[in-house]
């Protein structure tokens, strides 16, 4: 597994002026951008060498007019003069996409012509964001975050039809070859103050005029979720490589978190870590009530092993299998609302936190044996005393976090680099059946959780900001 701590994102030379129109093969040389470090909330990408493509098998947007299309993409050398990075319409007689042309970004508009921005030029293997807006047949472009060029010549777009391809039309021409993330199509104009301050950032999914979103986060399978609640599934053919992604968004936010019933599980297929001291269990969550006790985490066998975090009748617990519990006298979730709740076992001690604070517990608590078969949330191993409530950001470590630690990061979320973080589920899938881990650096999910039962996504109310910076 990479070890690095910081990824690469490209910063491409900057010019003015105007389109060079409609073009037929425009010629120039890649210009290679600077590199800056910076910490990073896209987890994965896809990787394509030109033969490959992700198509959505329903219609994206009909929209001709007055729309916006986004990308981050690492171009690689070599390939075709053309290659498509994003194409909503069949390919070859409607709709529009955005390519690169001989390296400079394009719009390529069947039965109209091709607008070119000649001083858009990518760097090879550097991380870009682009984005194209057109706004009465008028076309702009943007090099991260920088109004680049406009057209002066007006290409009438014929209606989409057939669905959104990315990484090559949807016949599988024009190629691209490199890597491609977080791709957003908007049915609306995005003014060039809002494509700067928002390129950087993970949305939600739910913004205005968001037509379709794809942050290509699964790390492993062959789709990928529309983080929209509209649901355009993308097939990936061709089978394109998933790796870690370099598209610097640097701010990370709760978008989703998963709604329990009682009767819903997810389990994964082992523990998390075999610590029974100096761990430390997080999660965001929100009790709904009832007066039974309610698994949060549970990492081993609840019967005979392992440890987990527990909500009794809103109280926070922890319960050692096959041993008994700690409870935080001074601790009590109000129904309804988000709240932060860790566990740390140092030293042979549990601590319980609450929003950050620390609460006073009834007891140094029982030793765990050492856990064995399956990690669980919001429910106990063998899938019974389930959450009612929300779960979210769950956190497991094999180090005791500080209670400077916890109160730091309680809000703030993390890169998965940290030292000591073992699995990290940051729930963000927005729509599926599993949820991955995105610790460290993505090149595949650690571990992958099936849900059971019947979960419902739902917006997040977890008071999560941005990333830590320092002190990982």
């Amino acid at each position: 597994m990479f070890t690095y701590r910081t990824l690469l994102v490209g910063l491409a030379l900057v010019a003015g002026g105007a389109c060079d129109g409609v073009e037929k093969d425009p010629m120039g040389e890649s210009e290679v951008s600077a590199e800056v470090s910076t910490p990073s909330f896209a987890f994965s990408a896809l990787q394509l060498s030109g033969s490959q493509v992700a198509r959505s098998a329903t219609l994206v947007s009909t929209l001709t007019d007055k729309l916006s299309l986004e990308a981050w993409i690492r171009p690689d050398a070599g390939g075709p003069a053309l290659q498509a990075i994003a194409f909503n319409g069949n390919g070859s007689s409607n709709g529009y996409g955005l390519y690169l042309n001989s390296g400079a970004l394009s719009v390529v508009v069947p039965g109209a012509g091709t607008v070119t921005c000649s001083t858009c030029r990518p760097g090879l293997g550097v991380w870009t964001h682009v984005a194209v807006v057109v706004n009465n047949g008028m076309w702009q472009f943007y090099v991260n975050g920088t109004l680049m060029s406009f057209s002066t010549t007006n290409l009438s777009v014929r209606r989409p039809t057939g669905g959104l391809s990315i990484g090559a039309t949807m016949t599988g021409a024009d190629g691209f070859k490199g890597a491609i993330d977080e791709v957003r199509l908007w049915n609306t104009v995005l003014a060039g103050p809002t494509i700067d301050s928002q390129m950087n950032v993970a949305l939600l999914g739910n913004e205005t005029g968001l037509a379709a979103y794809y942050r290509f986060d699964e790390g492993a399978g062959s789709s990928s979720v529309d983080a929209t609640l509209f649901g355009h599934t993308l097939t990936l053919a061709g089978s394109p490589i998933w790796i870690s992604s370099g598209a610097a968004i640097t701010t990370g936010i709760a978008r989703y978190a998963l709604q329990m019933s009682g009767d819903a599980a997810l389990s994964a297929s082992a523990v998390a870590t075999t610590a029974t001291d100096n761990l430390t269990l997080e999660a965001w969550v929100r009790w709904d009530g009832g007066t039974a006790a309610q698994a949060v985490i549970y990492n081993g066998d609840t019967s005979s092993n392992g440890y987990g975090l527990y909500l009794d009748n809103g109280t926070p617990r922890v319960f050692v299998g096959g041993a008994g519990w700690v409870t935080c006298t001074t601790c009590k979730l109000t129904a309804g609302r988000f709240t932060h709740l860790a566990a740390v076992r140092a030293a042979g001690s549990w601590q319980i936190y609450q929003d950050g604070s620390a609460g006073s517990v009834d007891t140094i608590g029982p030793a765990p044996v050492t856990p064995s078969g399956v990690l669980s949330l919001a429910s106990n191993s063998l899938g019974g005393e389930g959450l009612i409530g929300a779960i979210d950001d769950v956190r497991i470590w094999n180090v005791a976090r500080s209670p400077q630690q916890i109160a730091q990061n309680a809000t703030v979320s993390l890169t998965g680099y940290e030292t000591g973080l073992v699995q990290y589920f940051r729930i963000d899938e927005g729509n599926g059946t599993a949820v991955h881990d995105v610790q460290g650096t993505m090149i595949t999910p650690l571990n992958v959780i099936v849900s059971a039962g019947s979960p419902v996504w739902v917006t997040s109310g977890a008071g999560l900001a941005t990333a830590q910076l320092s002190g990982r």
